[in-house]
């Protein structure tokens, strides 16, 4: 594997450049990267790796004075120039003085790169003859080292260690990496629309890791992995920190250094959780878990949050019995389907209040949000007849909402925001059932009459397909079905109770015809006139 390095004082350019590298070139390994040829030149008379690639205009020692020095030494280092359109004569320059080969830094495509790094390569088409390709242990060793790592953090038992993992400890020098260090927790802070939904954002991992690992190492010695739970987890070791007011201080510069970092360059933030310092192998597991409590008390703060484990004291206890019960005396529905939704907000206000004085975990919290929503859409569909599909539409599952949102001021908006969507569709329920039961006692006050769709329609000033559509959906029967069986149940009680005529029944509930009178008659009670009046 060749040993590589990058020079250049624009930052994404390493990290860009950096990235390709890691992704398409299998045996090339990025050894180091430095924003001045002063810094490069100390790392290559130490290290001595294999290709160089080097950005010309740089502050402290520029690309031209880096190639001279190292020029001069009898390290044999292939050397290709990161250029602008604008470096011309500086690219000429550096020709004169040795170097290989050039890219364009800003349009180099992963190909094009992999291409003339194959080509500068010792024993790649610029030379001649076969040359052996040096082997690089140290990609080996650090590969070993983060597996290692997070095989320890993994394991169940933490008081039993296999053989192959005591092998990896023993190799990657792990008992003095983490003879002085703290864990940290850090997830990408979630965007959401209007309604609460993910704002899905495409995320190159890579340079998340790299770009992370570089600020770390500036400041110490560290590892990143990303696991399961989309926590990017730190383990930063100070073992050549003797003092704590030290270690704290790099912590800090590290800290603000990838908040600003992640601001600046991705346009995203981060919320973090720190452990406490701790000491040897054995304590690593539980350095974790100190981090990932502290990303977890998190929860009350706004993004971007730090949060150190030693701030973070406990979570507190809750009853959901006590709180279900207050709920419950809260609810209640009329017959015009209004529902007490003052009385509910002031509920869930009171919940807030004492989530956060008694520091509720967040799991704990959003169980209680969830069984709360359940109770108010079990009464809204006993008593409403109305589901959540209808209010919110087919795909809302509201658990899955709540589980989503990872903030506690996200969660008391969303509560807020399902009220009112609530409370809303119930008063237009209450608005639709008020106006059927105006048009129910129109019917029943004006059956005698000569009553049409057209004229009810034109009476409550609505659109006659409209009218049909909403009175169907409300009673379950056509208009005219409907105004039939009012007619019939007026007339049956006028045939038992009077000595009226059949034509004079029908003319006074409305039918014009005494022979569809009786049509219609028979058709809803099963009976001819004659048989209905015959019957005790």
């Amino acid at each position: 594997m060749y040993k590589l390095i990058i020079v250049d004082d624009e930052f994404l350019v390493r990290l860009g450049v950096k990235s390709y590298i890691q992704s398409g070139g299998k045996e090339y390994e990025v050894v180091g990267t430095f924003a001045n040829g002063k810094e490069a030149l100390d790392f290559c008379l130490k290290t001595k790796p294999d290709i160089v690639l080097t950005d010309l205009k740089m502050p402290v020692m520029d690309g031209l004075q880096f190639i001279r020095e190292l020029k001069e030494t009898d390290l044999e280092i292939r050397i290709v120039v990161l250029s602008c359109y604008d470096d011309y004569k500086l690219v000429k320059t550096a020709f004169k003085l040795g170097v290989d080969d050039y890219v364009l830094k800003h349009e180099v495509e992963m190909d094009d790169l992999l291409k003339v790094l194959e080509k500068v390569k010792p024993g790649g088409k610029r030379d001649h003859g076969t040359v052996v390709a040096p082997v690089s242990k140290r990609a080996d060793t650090e590969t070993e080292r983060s597996s290692t790592l997070q095989a320890i953090l993994n394991r169940e038992n933490a008081d039993i260690y296999p053989e192959g993992l005591k092998g990896g400890i023993f190799r990657c020098h792990l008992e003095t990496f983490l003879s002085n260090y703290i864990v940290v927790c850090m997830v990408l802070d979630k965007e959401y629309d209007s309604h609460f939904q993910i704002v899905k954002r495409e995320i190159e991992i890579l340079p998340f890791i790299n770009t992370i690992r570089e600020i770390v190492n500036k400041y110490g010695d560290g590892e990143v992995c990303l696991n399961e739970k989309w926590e990017f987890v730190l383990i930063i070791s100070f073992h050549k920190i003797k003092s704590a007011q030290e270690r704290e201080e790099k912590t800090h510069y590290i800290v603000e250094s990838l908040r600003e970092t992640m601001k600046n360059f991705f346009n995203t933030s981060f919320s973090l959780g720190i452990s406490n310092p701790h000491h040897g192998v054995d304590y690593l597991k539980k350095a974790y878990a100190e981090a990932h409590e502290a990303l977890l008390h998190g929860f009350y703060c706004n993004e971007g949050s730090v949060f150190y484990y030693e701030q973070a004291g406990t979570f507190g206890h809750i009853d959901y019995n006590q709180w279900v019960k207050e709920l419950k005396s809260r609810l209640t529905i009329t017959e015009d389907y209004q529902y007490q939704i003052e009385g509910i907000r002031s509920f869930f206000k009171n919940f807030f209040r004492f989530a956060v004085e008694q520091k509720i975990s967040p799991g704990n919290a959003k169980k209680g949000i969830n069984i709360f929503i359940h109770i108010i859409q079990n009464l809204i569909m006993d008593y409403c007849d109305l589901s959540f599909e209808e209010i919110f539409g087919n795909d809302f599952v509201a658990y899955k909402q709540i589980e989503e949102l990872d903030r506690f001021h996200l969660l008391k908006d969303w509560v807020m925001y399902f009220l009112s969507e609530v409370g809303d569709r119930l008063q237009k329920k209450a608005g639709d059932t008020e106006r059927i039961f105006r048009i129910k006692r129109y019917i029943e006050g004006n059956y005698g009459k000569n009553l049409t769709l057209k004229h009810v329609s034109a009476v409550f000033h609505l659109n006659m397909n409209y009218f049909c559509q909403y009175f169907k959906k409300e009673t379950g029967k056509n208009f005219i079905n409907y105004l039939n069986e009012v007619r019939i149940e007026k007339a049956k009680k006028l045939l038992k109770s009077s000595e009226l005529s059949t034509r004079e029944v029908a003319e006074k509930v409305g039918f014009h015809n005494t022979n569809y009178f009786g049509k219609v008659f028979k058709k809803v009670t099963g009976l001819s006139i004659s048989e209905y009046r015959r019957r005790p």
